[in-house]
């Protein structure tokens, strides 16, 4: 078999593992929000999702198809892309090349902590994989100075340099720091004006992006402390060390064996990938929220930087048997456990839907919570273990709750409070489209329903009502049962009653 072919049919089970695993990933989390969002609006999704992580979470939420495609043509074109940017070239038709490739994408997931999360998740997969495809290959175009024919590559790198700049904060400033590089090294005088678009698009995104909720963690970060952001850093630094052991210790196998030809990779280009590693690191501290996810490019960088690495160690023989063996298993083993976990949560989600389908109207579902309640490398978690559960049970399946069949010591139990709406000067007709039918018994649940109620008057042109909305019946211990004021609206303000608690330790972790 031709080094090529290997290629291809590596590539075509990379393609359909990632499709696979990703059209069994359960919907969780933020897609029931975007699926919300179809009830509060008729059309015009695409003018209210201007971002790269609002357009596709939104578009994979709506569609299990396309988040499959489109999660399997990133992984494999973010893979090539590292290649490509790491060796300033297209790959070969040789071993030493289709080994490099392939050794991409083991050192992604051997690097990246909670690898299959990053890459499944679906907010994740478009801002992450979707977006660190697209920085990676307008990179390696700075990388190798493109230089195309015709004028398709301008419209082509400005959407390009906005969907970058749009997808996360980590993936904005990195790009576009390295583009501003990369392009100061080519001479003045040979410099395409595809490139000077390509910036000015990075910036306008990242613009865009840092505009948008939400918004920057900066002084969260600053709050915590030096001591405490090295600790939360600490399960990266864990994951990517991983990766450089490994490739350490085969360098010294190298080195050891008598004979072995070829040099090193040049240290000054080492050198720039690690302080890209160590400075998109430093930046995922900022937020907006941070999580293993957001530490996906500076793994990026550091499986860039080591790449060439791989590529001589594989020129002596008894290592490169090492590193086809190694690659080899990762890939079996990963991908295996990653389709026995999907396959499973699946097979649990599908038993799910088919509960909350076949609840009556008005009814309650009462369903099985995942076996998998707390997230790991592959899942979210339970998301429902949160009063959000009762919202989606109402706006999108019609029903009154959707409870589980086990009592969960992180679930509490709906208070089952009723909810009682004085709606004044409303019109008959607006009180029929909008006012919901059936109200949620849990405070947050019902404070969202009622948010949600003001706005859509509002889009409708309703005005000149007056709102109160009360929770009948709470037992007060001196005063006995009496009803509580829960929201209101006049004169064109929402009041909504909030409870709220600070944690007593500064650094947030309680």
């Amino acid at each position: 078999m031709t080094p090529r072919r290997t290629l291809i049919a590596w590539a075509v089970v990379l393609v359909v593992v990632h499709a696979v695993m990703s059209a069994w990933q359960p919907l969780q989390s933020d897609d029931w929000f975007n699926l919300l969002w179809d009830r509060e609006h008729d059309a015009g999704w695409l003018l209210a999702h201007r971002t790269l992580n609002t357009i596709l979470p939104y578009l994979f939420a709506r569609s299990r198809a396309a988040f499959a495609a489109v999660d399997a043509a990133a992984a494999l074109a973010l893979v090539i892309g590292c290649f490509v940017l790491a060796m300033r070239r297209l790959p070969r038709d040789t071993w030493r090349d289709t080994l490099g490739v392939i050794a991409v994408s083991a050192m992604i997931w051997v690097a990246q902590p909670r690898a299959g999360f990053t890459m499944f998740h679906r907010l994740h997969a478009a801002t992450q994989l979707v977006g660190g495809a697209i920085a990676v290959w307008l990179l390696a175009a700075f990388a190798l100075t493109w230089r195309p024919r015709g004028r398709a590559a301008i419209p082509l790198v400005a959407l390009a340099g906005l969907a970058v700049g749009t997808a996360s904060h980590q993936l904005a400033l990195g790009a576009t720091v390295g583009a501003v590089i990369l392009w100061r090294r080519v001479p003045a005088g040979e410099r395409p004006r595809w490139m000077a678009v390509a910036i000015a698009a990075l910036v306008v995104g990242a613009g865009i992006g840092f505009a948008t909720p939400p918004y920057t963690g900066v002084a969260r970060a600053l709050t915590r402390g030096f001591e405490l952001n090295l600790t939360i850093l600490d399960g990266p630094v864990r994951a990517n060390g991983k990766l450089v052991t490994g490739l350490l210790l085969l360098a010294l196998a190298r080195l050891a064996i008598p004979g072995a030809t070829g040099e090193l990779p040049a240290p000054r280009t080492t050198r720039a990938w690690i302080v890209a590693w160590l400075g998109l690191l430093v930046l995922a501290l900022t937020g907006p929220r941070y999580t293993e996810p957001t530490a996906f490019p500076a793994t990026l960088a550091l499986v860039v930087g080591l790449t060439p690495y791989v590529a001589w160690l594989c020129e002596t023989r008894a290592i490169r048997g090492a590193v086809i063996a190694l690659v080899a298993v990762l890939h079996v083993a990963i991908w295996g456990r990653g389709l026995a976990v999907y396959a499973r949560l699946a097979g649990e989600f599908a038993d799910r839907m088919a509960k909350i389908h076949a609840a009556p109207p008005g009814g309650v579902a009462t369903i099985a919570p995942y076996s998998q309640l707390e997230p790991s490398a592959w899942f979210f978690g339970e998301d429902w273990l949160l009063a959000g559960r009762q919202t989606v049970a109402i706006e999108l399946f019609g029903l009154r709750d959707i409870a589980f069949d086990t009592d969960l010591d992180r679930s509490e139990d709906n208070p089952q409070i009723a909810v009682r709406a004085e709606l004044t000067g409303l019109p008959d007709a607006a009180r029929a489209a909008f006012v919901p039918a059936i109200w949620a018994s849990d405070p947050s649940s019902a404070k969202n329903q009622i948010e949600t109620l003001v706005h859509r008057l509002r889009r409708a042109g309703v005005a000149g009502y007056r709102a109160r909305f009360f929770v009948d019946n709470l037992p007060f211990a001196e005063r006995g049962a009496r009803p509580l004021e829960l929201a209101w609206y006049d004169r064109g303000e929402l009041t909504v009653a909030r409870a709220s608690h600070s944690s007593p330790d500064a650094s947030d972790i309680q």
